[in-house]
Protein backbone atom coordinates (compact mmCIF):
# COMPACT_ATOMS: atom_id res chain seq x y z
CA UNK A 1 0.00 0.00 0.00
CA UNK A 2 3.00 2.62 0.98
CA UNK A 3 4.85 1.43 -2.53
CA UNK A 4 1.62 2.20 -4.43
CA UNK A 5 0.88 5.83 -2.75
CA UNK A 6 4.99 6.33 -3.20
CA UNK A 7 4.28 5.84 -6.66
CA UNK A 8 1.26 7.30 -6.66
CA UNK A 9 3.01 10.66 -5.34
CA UNK A 10 5.95 10.53 -7.61
CA UNK A 11 3.40 10.42 -10.55
CA UNK A 12 1.18 13.29 -9.35
CA UNK A 13 4.92 15.28 -9.05
CA UNK A 14 5.58 14.53 -12.94
CA UNK A 15 2.31 15.65 -13.60
CA UNK A 16 2.19 19.26 -11.98
CA UNK A 17 5.86 19.73 -13.16
CA UNK A 18 4.64 19.04 -16.53
CA UNK A 19 1.52 21.45 -16.10
CA UNK A 20 3.83 24.06 -14.68
CA UNK A 21 6.07 23.90 -17.58
CA UNK A 22 3.15 24.39 -19.92
CA UNK A 23 1.76 27.27 -18.32
CA UNK A 24 5.14 29.09 -18.36
CA UNK A 25 5.94 27.83 -21.93
CA UNK A 26 2.77 29.73 -22.64
CA UNK A 27 3.30 32.92 -20.98
CA UNK A 28 6.58 33.32 -22.72
CA UNK A 29 5.48 32.50 -25.90
CA UNK A 30 2.71 35.23 -25.40
CA UNK A 31 5.36 37.79 -24.03
CA UNK A 32 8.00 36.71 -27.24
CA UNK A 33 4.88 37.50 -29.99
CA UNK A 34 4.69 40.71 -28.08
CA UNK A 35 8.09 41.34 -28.20
CA UNK A 36 7.88 40.85 -31.93
CA UNK A 37 5.34 42.72 -32.91
CA UNK A 38 6.70 45.96 -30.71
CA UNK A 39 10.07 45.22 -32.58
CA UNK A 40 9.11 44.73 -36.17
CA UNK A 41 8.11 47.34 -38.77
CA UNK A 42 6.65 47.25 -42.41
CA UNK A 43 9.93 47.19 -43.84
CA UNK A 44 10.64 43.96 -41.71
CA UNK A 45 10.48 40.80 -44.04
CA UNK A 46 7.48 39.16 -44.16
CA UNK A 47 8.38 35.87 -42.86
CA UNK A 48 11.65 35.67 -39.75
CA UNK A 49 12.95 32.11 -40.07
CA UNK A 50 15.11 30.78 -37.30
CA UNK A 51 18.93 30.47 -37.94
CA UNK A 52 18.48 26.51 -37.57
CA UNK A 53 16.19 26.66 -40.53
CA UNK A 54 18.49 29.49 -43.26
CA UNK A 55 19.86 26.65 -44.93
CA UNK A 56 16.86 25.20 -46.00
CA UNK A 57 15.62 28.90 -46.93
CA UNK A 58 19.01 29.45 -48.90
CA UNK A 59 18.41 26.50 -50.68
CA UNK A 60 14.41 27.02 -51.04
CA UNK A 61 15.61 30.70 -52.78
CA UNK A 62 18.11 29.56 -54.90
CA UNK A 63 15.81 26.44 -56.55
CA UNK A 64 12.95 28.56 -57.20
CA UNK A 65 13.81 29.74 -60.54
CA UNK A 66 14.06 26.14 -61.62
CA UNK A 67 11.19 24.68 -60.02
CA UNK A 68 9.12 27.67 -61.25
CA UNK A 69 10.00 26.61 -64.81
CA UNK A 70 8.88 23.06 -64.48
CA UNK A 71 5.47 22.94 -65.73
CA UNK A 72 2.62 23.09 -63.47
CA UNK A 73 4.40 24.60 -60.47
CA UNK A 74 3.09 27.50 -59.63
CA UNK A 75 4.53 28.05 -55.98
CA UNK A 76 6.72 26.64 -53.13
CA UNK A 77 7.55 27.33 -49.01
CA UNK A 78 9.02 25.88 -46.17
CA UNK A 79 7.47 23.26 -43.55
CA UNK A 80 7.28 19.86 -42.24
CA UNK A 81 6.15 16.90 -44.76
CA UNK A 82 2.10 15.89 -44.25
CA UNK A 83 0.77 12.67 -44.81
CA UNK A 84 -3.19 12.89 -45.32
CA UNK A 85 -2.70 16.23 -43.57
CA UNK A 86 -1.03 15.69 -40.62
CA UNK A 87 2.20 16.71 -39.85
CA UNK A 88 5.63 13.96 -39.41
CA UNK A 89 6.85 14.92 -36.63
CA UNK A 90 10.58 16.51 -37.10
CA UNK A 91 10.60 16.25 -40.45
CA UNK A 92 11.55 19.13 -42.49
CA UNK A 93 10.86 19.95 -46.22
CA UNK A 94 10.72 22.59 -48.97
CA UNK A 95 7.06 22.13 -50.13
CA UNK A 96 6.25 22.32 -53.72
CA UNK A 97 2.65 23.22 -54.81
CA UNK A 98 1.26 22.06 -58.20
CA UNK A 99 -1.56 22.66 -60.25
CA UNK A 100 -2.18 18.86 -60.41
CA UNK A 101 -0.52 16.07 -59.01
CA UNK A 102 0.68 13.61 -62.17
CA UNK A 103 1.89 10.08 -62.04
CA UNK A 104 5.67 9.43 -63.90
CA UNK A 105 4.15 7.90 -66.45
CA UNK A 106 1.65 11.06 -67.34
CA UNK A 107 4.61 13.59 -66.44
CA UNK A 108 6.34 11.51 -69.47
CA UNK A 109 3.74 11.48 -71.75
CA UNK A 110 3.63 15.54 -71.08
CA UNK A 111 6.85 15.47 -71.28
CA UNK A 112 7.10 17.40 -68.09
CA UNK A 113 10.01 17.69 -65.98
CA UNK A 114 9.79 15.79 -62.66
CA UNK A 115 9.66 17.35 -59.65
CA UNK A 116 13.09 16.27 -57.80
CA UNK A 117 12.34 14.20 -54.41
CA UNK A 118 15.61 16.12 -52.86
CA UNK A 119 17.57 19.42 -52.92
CA UNK A 120 20.78 20.01 -52.34
CA UNK A 121 22.09 22.52 -50.15
CA UNK A 122 25.25 24.50 -50.57
CA UNK A 123 26.42 22.25 -47.93
CA UNK A 124 25.73 19.15 -49.41
CA UNK A 125 22.97 18.20 -47.17
CA UNK A 126 19.64 16.54 -49.30
CA UNK A 127 16.79 18.77 -48.36
CA UNK A 128 13.77 16.56 -48.64
CA UNK A 129 10.57 18.10 -51.29
CA UNK A 130 7.33 17.08 -50.57
CA UNK A 131 4.67 18.13 -53.69
CA UNK A 132 1.15 19.58 -52.51
CA UNK A 133 -1.28 19.31 -55.33
CA UNK A 134 -3.09 23.17 -54.80
CA UNK A 135 -5.40 23.24 -57.86
CA UNK A 136 -6.37 26.88 -58.77
CA UNK A 137 -6.35 29.95 -56.65
CA UNK A 138 -10.10 31.01 -55.93
CA UNK A 139 -9.80 34.79 -55.32
CA UNK A 140 -12.92 34.78 -53.09
CA UNK A 141 -15.76 37.25 -53.66
CA UNK A 142 -19.28 37.10 -53.52
CA UNK A 143 -22.95 39.05 -52.98
CA UNK A 144 -24.49 40.39 -50.03
CA UNK A 145 -21.07 40.29 -48.11
CA UNK A 146 -19.93 43.45 -45.70
CA UNK A 147 -17.99 45.45 -47.88
CA UNK A 148 -18.35 47.19 -51.68
CA UNK A 149 -16.32 48.70 -53.82
CA UNK A 150 -19.70 50.63 -56.05
CA UNK A 151 -17.50 51.77 -59.07
CA UNK A 152 -15.94 48.43 -59.69
CA UNK A 153 -17.79 46.78 -63.02
CA UNK A 154 -19.41 44.12 -62.24
CA UNK A 155 -19.56 44.92 -58.07
CA UNK A 156 -17.57 42.51 -55.97
CA UNK A 157 -17.54 42.60 -52.05
CA UNK A 158 -15.81 40.93 -49.91
CA UNK A 159 -14.50 41.80 -46.13
CA UNK A 160 -12.54 44.82 -44.09
CA UNK A 161 -9.44 43.00 -42.28
CA UNK A 162 -8.37 45.36 -39.89
CA UNK A 163 -8.75 49.61 -39.02
CA UNK A 164 -5.07 51.28 -39.52
CA UNK A 165 -3.93 54.51 -40.53
CA UNK A 166 -2.00 55.93 -43.46
CA UNK A 167 1.58 56.65 -42.93
CA UNK A 168 1.46 59.58 -45.00
CA UNK A 169 -1.55 61.44 -43.39
CA UNK A 170 -2.56 60.19 -40.20
CA UNK A 171 -6.03 59.58 -41.28
CA UNK A 172 -7.85 56.28 -40.95
CA UNK A 173 -8.08 53.31 -43.53
CA UNK A 174 -9.85 50.15 -43.49
CA UNK A 175 -7.63 47.03 -45.03
CA UNK A 176 -8.95 44.72 -47.63
CA UNK A 177 -8.31 42.63 -50.27
CA UNK A 178 -7.99 44.40 -53.95
CA UNK A 179 -9.42 42.00 -56.24
CA UNK A 180 -13.03 43.14 -55.08
CA UNK A 181 -12.15 46.64 -56.81
CA UNK A 182 -12.05 45.12 -60.10
CA UNK A 183 -8.60 46.91 -60.67
CA UNK A 184 -4.89 45.55 -60.36
CA UNK A 185 -3.11 49.29 -59.62
CA UNK A 186 -4.60 52.28 -57.48
CA UNK A 187 -3.91 55.40 -58.08
CA UNK A 188 -3.64 56.19 -60.80
CA UNK A 189 -7.81 56.51 -61.92
CA UNK A 190 -10.95 57.84 -60.69
CA UNK A 191 -12.98 58.04 -57.51
CA UNK A 192 -13.39 54.91 -56.06
CA UNK A 193 -16.41 55.30 -53.47
CA UNK A 194 -16.72 51.51 -51.13
CA UNK A 195 -19.65 51.38 -49.19
CA UNK A 196 -20.43 48.91 -46.08
CA UNK A 197 -22.31 46.42 -45.66
CA UNK A 198 -22.38 45.89 -49.08
CA UNK A 199 -24.64 46.42 -51.86
CA UNK A 200 -27.69 45.14 -52.58
CA UNK A 201 -28.22 45.31 -48.54
CA UNK A 202 -30.55 48.51 -48.26
CA UNK A 203 -28.26 49.67 -45.29
CA UNK A 204 -25.40 50.48 -47.18
CA UNK A 205 -23.82 53.48 -46.26
CA UNK A 206 -20.29 54.95 -47.89
CA UNK A 207 -17.48 54.26 -45.71
CA UNK A 208 -14.66 56.17 -47.96
CA UNK A 209 -12.80 56.06 -51.37
CA UNK A 210 -10.28 53.78 -52.47
CA UNK A 211 -6.59 55.55 -51.16
CA UNK A 212 -3.96 52.55 -52.47
CA UNK A 213 -4.24 49.27 -53.70
CA UNK A 214 -2.26 47.01 -55.77
CA UNK A 215 -2.49 43.24 -57.04
CA UNK A 216 1.67 42.96 -57.80
CA UNK A 217 3.02 40.77 -55.27
CA UNK A 218 0.10 41.29 -52.85
CA UNK A 219 -3.41 41.38 -53.27
CA UNK A 220 -4.35 44.39 -50.80
CA UNK A 221 -6.35 47.56 -51.11
CA UNK A 222 -6.62 50.54 -48.06
CA UNK A 223 -9.72 52.91 -47.69
CA UNK A 224 -9.90 56.03 -46.72
CA UNK A 225 -12.00 56.24 -44.15
CA UNK A 226 -14.67 59.43 -43.96
CA UNK A 227 -14.44 60.93 -40.96
CA UNK A 228 -17.70 60.94 -40.18
CA UNK A 229 -17.25 57.60 -40.21
CA UNK A 230 -17.11 55.70 -36.54
CA UNK A 231 -14.73 52.32 -36.33
CA UNK A 232 -13.35 50.15 -33.95
CA UNK A 233 -10.54 47.03 -33.99
CA UNK A 234 -12.58 45.17 -32.02
CA UNK A 235 -13.55 42.12 -33.84
CA UNK A 236 -16.75 40.25 -32.56
CA UNK A 237 -16.16 36.93 -31.57
CA UNK A 238 -12.42 37.67 -31.74
CA UNK A 239 -12.21 40.74 -29.71
CA UNK A 240 -9.70 44.08 -29.87
CA UNK A 241 -6.97 43.69 -32.39
CA UNK A 242 -3.32 44.03 -30.76
CA UNK A 243 -1.40 44.99 -33.56
CA UNK A 244 0.30 43.24 -36.18
CA UNK A 245 3.47 41.21 -36.58
CA UNK A 246 5.64 38.60 -39.10
CA UNK A 247 5.10 35.43 -39.29
CA UNK A 248 8.03 32.97 -37.94
CA UNK A 249 9.24 29.59 -38.86
CA UNK A 250 9.56 27.47 -37.51
CA UNK A 251 7.61 29.06 -34.36
CA UNK A 252 4.34 29.90 -36.45
CA UNK A 253 4.33 26.42 -38.13
CA UNK A 254 0.74 24.58 -37.02
CA UNK A 255 -0.20 27.79 -34.79
CA UNK A 256 -3.91 28.06 -34.30
CA UNK A 257 -5.89 30.63 -36.18
CA UNK A 258 -8.86 32.29 -36.45
CA UNK A 259 -10.72 34.92 -38.80
CA UNK A 260 -13.95 36.55 -39.08
CA UNK A 261 -15.47 36.75 -42.81
CA UNK A 262 -18.61 38.77 -43.40
CA UNK A 263 -19.61 35.76 -45.52
CA UNK A 264 -18.78 32.74 -43.57
CA UNK A 265 -20.61 35.18 -40.67
CA UNK A 266 -18.70 33.76 -37.41
CA UNK A 267 -15.39 33.00 -36.38
CA UNK A 268 -13.48 31.05 -38.09
CA UNK A 269 -10.35 28.61 -36.38
CA UNK A 270 -7.80 26.73 -38.58
CA UNK A 271 -4.67 25.68 -38.67
CA UNK A 272 -1.38 28.11 -40.05
CA UNK A 273 0.43 25.57 -42.55
CA UNK A 274 3.11 27.24 -44.43
CA UNK A 275 4.35 30.99 -43.27
CA UNK A 276 6.89 31.10 -45.92
CA UNK A 277 5.65 30.42 -49.36
CA UNK A 278 5.64 32.28 -52.31
CA UNK A 279 2.80 31.79 -55.75
CA UNK A 280 4.42 33.56 -58.38
CA UNK A 281 1.80 32.18 -60.92
CA UNK A 282 -0.67 33.81 -59.02
CA UNK A 283 0.60 37.24 -58.19
CA UNK A 284 2.07 36.81 -55.35
CA UNK A 285 5.50 37.13 -54.04
CA UNK A 286 4.82 36.27 -50.15
CA UNK A 287 1.82 34.12 -49.25
CA UNK A 288 0.76 32.11 -46.02
CA UNK A 289 -1.16 28.93 -46.62
CA UNK A 290 -3.79 27.73 -43.71
CA UNK A 291 -6.06 24.82 -43.13
CA UNK A 292 -8.92 26.93 -42.92
CA UNK A 293 -12.74 26.75 -44.43
CA UNK A 294 -13.92 30.00 -45.64
CA UNK A 295 -16.78 31.48 -48.46
CA UNK A 296 -17.06 33.51 -51.56
CA UNK A 297 -17.16 36.98 -50.18
CA UNK A 298 -14.52 36.69 -46.95
CA UNK A 299 -11.83 38.37 -49.02
CA UNK A 300 -9.80 40.86 -47.15
CA UNK A 301 -10.97 39.38 -43.60
CA UNK A 302 -8.12 39.69 -41.22
CA UNK A 303 -5.97 35.92 -40.04
CA UNK A 304 -4.91 36.28 -36.23
CA UNK A 305 -2.90 33.84 -33.74
CA UNK A 306 -4.77 33.25 -30.36
CA UNK A 307 -2.95 36.30 -29.28
CA UNK A 308 -5.38 38.52 -31.45
CA UNK A 309 -2.39 39.88 -33.56
CA UNK A 310 -3.07 40.39 -37.07
CA UNK A 311 -0.90 38.07 -39.91
CA UNK A 312 -2.44 38.75 -42.87
CA UNK A 313 -5.39 39.42 -45.14
CA UNK A 314 -7.34 36.31 -46.78
CA UNK A 315 -6.51 36.61 -50.64
CA UNK A 316 -8.54 33.24 -51.46
CA UNK A 317 -8.36 29.40 -51.22
CA UNK A 318 -7.35 26.56 -53.40
CA UNK A 319 -10.39 25.19 -55.98
CA UNK A 320 -9.37 21.56 -54.50
CA UNK A 321 -11.67 20.63 -51.51
CA UNK A 322 -9.51 20.55 -47.96
CA UNK A 323 -6.42 22.47 -50.11
CA UNK A 324 -5.06 25.42 -48.46
CA UNK A 325 -6.35 28.56 -47.84
CA UNK A 326 -4.07 32.23 -49.38
CA UNK A 327 -3.04 34.75 -47.03
CA UNK A 328 -1.35 37.98 -47.57
CA UNK A 329 1.87 38.33 -44.97
CA UNK A 330 0.67 41.52 -43.26
CA UNK A 331 4.27 43.28 -43.44
CA UNK A 332 4.46 43.06 -47.30
CA UNK A 333 0.28 44.61 -47.69
CA UNK A 334 1.83 47.65 -44.89
CA UNK A 335 5.15 48.13 -46.46
CA UNK A 336 3.44 48.54 -50.19
CA UNK A 337 0.38 50.31 -48.93
CA UNK A 338 2.43 52.90 -46.50
CA UNK A 339 -0.25 52.44 -44.04
CA UNK A 340 0.00 50.57 -39.98
CA UNK A 341 -2.22 48.97 -37.91
CA UNK A 342 -1.65 50.49 -34.44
Amino acid sequence: MTRRTDTTRRTSAKVLAAVRDIAAARVALTKARHALAAAATPLSPSVVVDGAWRPMLTTLHAARPKLRSIDGVIGSGLGFRRRGGERLLGERCIIVYVREKLSIAALRARGTARIPTRLRSASGRHIPVDVVEFGTLLRLVGPGDSLADTDADPVEMGTIGAIGTDNQSGGRIALTAMHITGLDQYPPGGDHSVVSPSVPDPAAAPIGTLLRGSMTGIDAAAIAISGEVPVTNVIPGIGPIHGWRPVTVPGDIDIPVQMLGAATGHVVHGKLLDPCAALPSEGLSSAIMVQMDVQDGDSGAGLYDNDRMLLGLLVGRSTLPGNPTVFCPITNVLAQLACNVP
